[in-house]
């Protein structure tokens, strides 16, 4: 809460009232409440309320203050001029006359204030002998608080409109104007209504059914009762996250990994013995101990973390902006490839001749480039083509660099992107993902088709350790990364860019798009990739010009027909990272994939003649939860809450009128915990009546009857309606700028055959080519 600020004015002036001095540190005449006589002077003492009598003098400090008899001459030897001669409990004694946070001035015979009266955000002015405030955020925020939310009450009573522009913002909506982006046709597409929350990318696909993990790198509050993200519940400012923009996170603040988005503590390691599942280690003030969530513990470390991060507040710094742009897709440099926490505090120029530069007027923060001209939350600067949203403008090298070198001709400046020659690589620090095949996923022994011996050689194969069932070697001099919950990663360093036209236009696959690129023989096979996000120009657009790129690859789900690039389950509960409750005891919870590939068998999916048999049964499971949650495919039956009764056998029983089904597999969708979500052999009873056996459950004792509504959708099933299709991404670069030095610069490095920067290739079909080309 916010309490006034506590700049005390302590300072005691002399002469409050006459002394008689006949006698040296004996006062005849006493000073009144408030004040004492010392050295023939009046001096202020602590205030008692009600206020001390004749004779007595106020000591203590606060609510202990009491008045105690003063005495002229019981000290024996006097006392000294800060001291009067005080009596209590029949004992006298020399006591000091200044108060709490004062110190006694001998030159001018006062009590004078000092630092110590200063309080968070206040700093001491030994001149105007007074506290300063400094931080006003620390001055003014006291605390306590309990959650995220409580915070940014807090900084509306002051920042409405800051509150108000966050609502507006892409980095709350998820979506925001986007007018380079293009439908395959060419035309626009910017209603506002595209943008993270709805685009299709090849590292974690996409967020609907997933917002429990994505939620991470939101900036507002969501809700885990209702599994939702702030953006997804009605437009409220109270849950913005102003701390992850604008707290130093070294205070320990974070967002929860897992949970929507809400205020957390930076766990830390050193705990011994090591925590169990059920406990975070956490930096406690007697060192790191194992804390369980929701415990008073670890509530009031997330108290003391709220109140340090709420007073640390100031510009958002690299560590804000890095938090989520550093480790998009999951770790860093993953995602961007250009922005890693190389960029945090880079060792140089090397780096980035931006972020490492030392010059005076250098940006030395992101937002010193991003920040709109008028500072807005909503009118941020810059666009990308994986994410083609714009508030105030694209960013240029020419917003800051006129081009003077001699090799800055017009016609390169026409032809050639700034970029194209001064991030000849990227990447350079740290390696990022550039390929991601999620139809590799779910080997805990690591033997997937084709793995690499040194890969299986290499895999964790202990159940107990949190690296079970990974491995990472080098092959051929590249890194290749495997994990069973996500397929086969390649990892790269020192990338040389994908060259593109580019003019700032751009198509994008949406979660209800259809793929632009789509060709039913496109795949592996075929070697050619559905392209999920690409550059719209091509050689002879106007403002168009080469320009570098991240080329990221994968391997996807996407309906056969082209329809779209499916939204699979990954995260949550029912997941395919999740664990499932187990059919054979209430209670416990095994996970739904085997320990080796050679059980073909689970308790959810059943037993199967061959693992990859299992394996598809696993995945129609979590491409069909993830499309009906995306709204992908089309509800076909809603039946009421109240209206599903699953009995002591295990047959769930669906009261649902005019259904028109016809017995078969569906999908069956529901938030309600006494029923299992998923792929389910349905018999249609009657007109009127549905009926399963639920395998994924144990049977209750008493039937239970279902208090949310129950949704049945169409079945994916792989080889009918979906396949596993190679898909490819283009990624704008635009960070690691490399010193001029290395900059690319020779003629040949573009004007030959099989040059650095492709430019004959880029040129195929022109009816006049660059010199240098066949």
């Amino acid at each position: 809460m916010i309490h006034g600020l506590a700049v005390a004015a302590l300072v005691a002036a002399a002469g409050l009232a006459g002394c008689s001095s006949t006698e040296d540190k004996k006062c005849q005449d006493f000073c009144g409440e408030g004040a004492a006589c010392v050295g023939g002077a009046c001096v202020a003492v602590e205030a008692c309320s009600p206020a001390c009598g004749a004779g007595t003098v106020c000591q203590g400090a606060g609510a202990s203050a009491t008045c105690v008899p003063l005495l002229s001459s019981a000290c024996a030897g006097g006392c000294a001029q800060d001291q009067v001669c005080l009596a209590a409990g029949g004992t006298a004694a020399c006591v000091g006359v200044c108060g709490a946070g004062q110190a006694w001035n001998a030159g001018a015979q006062r009590c004078e204030a000092t630092a110590s009266l200063c309080g968070p955000g206040q700093a001491w002015n030994a001149t105007a002998l007074r506290c300063e405030v400094t931080n006003i955020h620390a001055a003014w925020l006291t605390g306590p608080f309990t959650k995220g939310e409580e915070v940014t009450a807090e900084c509306l009573t002051c920042h409405a409109g800051a509150g108000q522009e966050m609502l507006a913002s892409a980095h709350f909506r998820w979506a925001g104007p986007t007018p380079g982006l293009r439908d395959a046709a060419g035309n626009p597409v910017d209603d506002g209504t595209v943008g993270k929350k709805g685009l299709i990318n090849d590292f974690c696909v996409a967020v609907p059914s997933n917002e429990g993990r994505c939620g991470e790198c939101h900036a507002g509050y969501g809700d885990p009762a209702q599994k939702k993200l702030a953006y997804q519940l009605a437009p409220d400012a109270g849950r913005v996250d102003c701390l992850v923009c604008h707290a130093d996170l070294g205070t320990g603040y974070v967002k929860a990994q897992k949970n929507f988005g809400v205020a957390d503590v930076k766990p830390v390691s050193g705990c011994s013995p090591a925590c169990t599942g059920t406990q975070v280690c956490l930096p406690l003030e007697a060192g790191p101990a194992c804390v369980a969530p929701g415990s008073p513990e670890y509530a009031a470390k997330l108290s003391d973390v709220l109140l340090q991060a709420a007073r640390s507040v100031r510009r958002p710094g690299r560590d804000n902006c890095g938090k989520c742009h550093f480790y998009a897709g999951g770790g860093d440099n993953v995602k961007m490839g250009d922005l890693a926490s190389s960029l945090a505090a880079p060792a140089g120029p090397e780096v980035d001749v931006h972020m490492g530069s030392a010059n005076a007027g250098a940006p030395t923060l992101c937002v010193d480039c991003h920040a709109g001209d008028a500072f807005r939350h909503d009118r941020m600067k810059g666009t990308g083509l994986s994410v083609a949203m714009v508030e105030e403008a694209p960013l240029a090298c020419a917003d800051c660099h006129a081009p003077t070198a001699p090799i800055h001709t017009a016609k390169h400046l026409a032809a050639v992107a700034c970029q194209t020659c001064h991030v000849p690589a990227f990447s350079r620090q740290l390696a990022t993902k550039t390929n991601w095949n999620w139809a590799q996923a779910g080997y805990k022994d690591c033997k997937y088709p084709g793995a690499p011996q040194a890969i299986v050689d290499a895999c964790v194969t202990d159940p107990a350790s949190p690296a079970f069932g990974t491995s990472r070697a080098v092959i051929d001099g590249v890194e290749v990364d495997y994990n069973w919950q996500k397929g086969v990663f390649v990892m790269e360093k020192g990338v040389k860019p994908a060259y593109r036209w580019y003019d700032g236009t751009a198509r994008h696959t949406t979660v209800a798009g259809a793929l632009a690129s789509f060709d039913p023989a496109d795949g592996l096979a075929a070697g050619a990739p559905i392209a999920l996000s690409e550059p719209a120009a091509r050689l002879g657009d106007a403002g168009a010009r080469i320009t570098p790129f991240k080329h990221m690859q994968g391997r996807q789900p996407v309906m056969i027909d082209g329809a779209f690039a499916i939204v699979p389950h990954v995260f949550g509960a029912w997941s395919l990272w999740g664990t499932k409750p187990d059919p054979t005891a209430a209670g416990a919870s095994i996970p739904v994939v085997p320990a080796t590939s050679a059980a073909p068998t689970g308790p959810r999916y059943g037993d199967h003649a061959t693992y990859a048999a299992f394996l598809d049964a696993m995945w129609n499971d979590v491409v069909s939860f993830g499309a009906a949650t995306a709204g992908q495919v089309p509800v076909l039956v809603t039946v009421a809450a109240g209206h599903a009764t699953r009995d002591a056998a295990g047959d769930v029983t669906l009261d649902a009128p005019g259904h028109g089904l016809a017995s078969g597999t569906y999908n069956v969708m529901t938030p309600d915990a006494g029923f299992a979500p998923g792929i389910k052999a349905v018999t249609a009873v009657d007109a009127n009546t549905l009926r399963w056996h639920e395998a994924a459950l144990p049977s209750p004792a008493a039937p239970v009857v279902s208090t949310q509504p129950v949704r049945l959708f169409r079945a994916l099933v792989r080889g009918v309606d979906w396949r596993w299709s190679d898909t490819e991404m283009f990624m704008n670069v635009n960070h690691e700028v490399a010193p001029r030095a290395q900059a690319i610069s020779a003629c040949t490095d573009c004007h030959a055959s099989g040059a650095r920067v492709p430019v004959c290739d880029l040129y195929q079909g022109a009816a006049t080519r660059p010199f240098g080309c066949p």
